[in-house]
């Protein structure tokens, strides 16, 4: 944490300079530069293996610049007090629509700008002021709906979930247990940051029915694969909710959907909505319902291809000499892949290290919530879109081998990542390469 500190100081020191010392126009290019390098570097030159990012095609790129980037409008589609919005209004429509036809639902509400902002809604729709909710303990569980987040708001209660870490899903007979000892519990949140199983929803569903619980699926990290019919399908297996971000597996901007089949819930968010939120970027509105209809087209074959690539990483992984997570149960089912790197210095020094040389991933705790980050998350979904398979993932595990275990020259490392990166240049499963990547057997 020092550490840190001292490296944001230095960057404010550095950017308090630059301002003190530098004109107007100069500021405007020395941020320009900036951002066309970080264009340069997380496009063509970076292994991008975080689990929380995909990329976007042309497509959604190019109408996220669009005029309704800059207009705000209050009101529902048709009912505006903001006039102006006769495009916008069949836009959202088709949102809609494309939303509910993708998951198969009755309701879906796109206006969250991000997944927490879903979070704090849901919250409020589905619990009441003092209420007791069960929660996937951290490093599981998401702050946002816990006591750091919206439930320490509303003076929520939240109980621990048990996990189950050696198969590293929801402990059953756990929750059962808890499920008696607060039997007037009000809500059931599952879903997790680093989610390579699908949970046994319908037995959870079994359970928190007994006591009248609403049951709210989080697939934040997962909702692309949901839709590509590659994980599991929340809403037919007893979830009341599903959110999710849909800019990551969804591969779409950056924003969350709410899906449900309630009147009763879709009232409610509409009804809580504007306490959270006015402006909701619409541009972005116009930007996902582009995505949506990509998924709608190309997402299970892309879901497939994840899959298979997300597990592929994970046995080369093994095979180069890490500890990978999940090996006793598959690795994983979704785009993770999570390896315990105590030994080799802990999550930080191995991240950082990548990062060093061009391999984007994430530090990560794997086990309890107050130990340190003992492990690294990787997701394979920006270089499955990128067209990458089988095995480039093996070719992957080599690199990450080399730099992390090996420790050869980080130069060399850089430079066999971006002779491997420079070779899928091209985004797929989208309509601007209407070519699938062949399958590889």
């Amino acid at each position: 944490m020092i550490l840190v500190a001292q490296e944001t100081s230095a960057l404010l020191d550095h950017a308090r300079s630059l301002i003190e010392y530098s004109k107007p126009r100069e500021l405007v290019k020395h941020v320009s530069d900036l951002a066309g390098k970080n264009d340069a570097w997380r496009s063509m030159q970076c292994i991008n293996l975080n689990a929380a990012e995909s990329v976007p095609s042309p497509s959604v790129q190019a109408i996220l610049r669009c005029d309704l980037s800059h207009r705000a409008f209050l009101g529902e589609i048709g009912n505006r007090r903001d006039k102006g919005a006769k495009y916008l209004d069949e836009i959202e429509a088709m949102t809609i629509e494309l939303a509910k036809k993708l998951f198969d639902v009755d309701y879906a509400e796109y206006r969250p700008v991000t997944g927490s902002v879903a979070d704090g809604i849901a919250m409020r729709c589905l619990t009441e002021v003092g209420d007791t909710v069960l929660a996937l303990e951290e490093p599981r569980g998401h702050p946002s709906w816990r006591e750091i987040g919206y439930a320490g708001y509303r003076g929520i209660n939240v109980v621990d979930i048990p996990f189950d870490y050696e198969k590293f899903n929801i402990d059953v007979d756990g929750l059962t247990r808890i499920i008696e000892e607060n039997r007037k519990a009000k809500l059931v949140v599952v879903g997790s940051s680093l989610f390579l199983f699908p949970y046994p929803l319908r037995e959870i569903h079994r359970i928190t029915s007994e006591i009248g619980a609403k049951l709210w699926y989080d697939g934040a990290h997962v909702l692309g694969l949901i839709a590509g019919k590659m994980f599991q399908d929340p809403l037919r297996e007893g979830a009341d909710l599903l959110t999710g971000s849909t800019q990551k597996t969804l591969s779409g901007p950056l924003g969350a959907l709410m899906l449900h089949g309630e009147e009763g819930l879709d009232e409610k968010i509409r009804y809580f909505f504007y306490g959270h939120l006015s402006s909701i970027g619409h541009n972005r509105t116009a930007a996902l319902a582009v995505a949506l209809a990509e998924m709608l087209e190309f997402g299970k074959d892309f879901a497939e291809q994840i899959v298979r690539n997300a597990k592929a990483l994970a046995s080369a992984l093994d095979k180069e000499g890490f500890d990978v997570v999940g090996k006793g149960n598959g690795y994983t089912e979704s785009h993770m892949v999570a390896s315990d790197v105590k030994k080799l210095g802990g999550g930080q020094r191995v991240a950082t290290r990548l990062e060093q040389c061009n391999i984007i991933c994430s530090a990560f705790k794997l086990w309890t919530r107050d130990e340190p980050y003992h492990g690294i998350r990787l997701g394979v979904t920006e270089m499955t879109r990128y067209g990458m398979k089988e095995p480039e993932m093996k070719s992957i595990a080599e690199l990450i081998r080399r730099a992390v275990i090996d420790q050869n020259d980080m130069i060399d490392v850089c430079k066999k990542v971006l002779q491997l990166r420079n070779e899928f240049m091209q985004l797929h499963y989208c309509f601007e390469n209407h070519e699938k990547p062949s399958v590889v057997e």
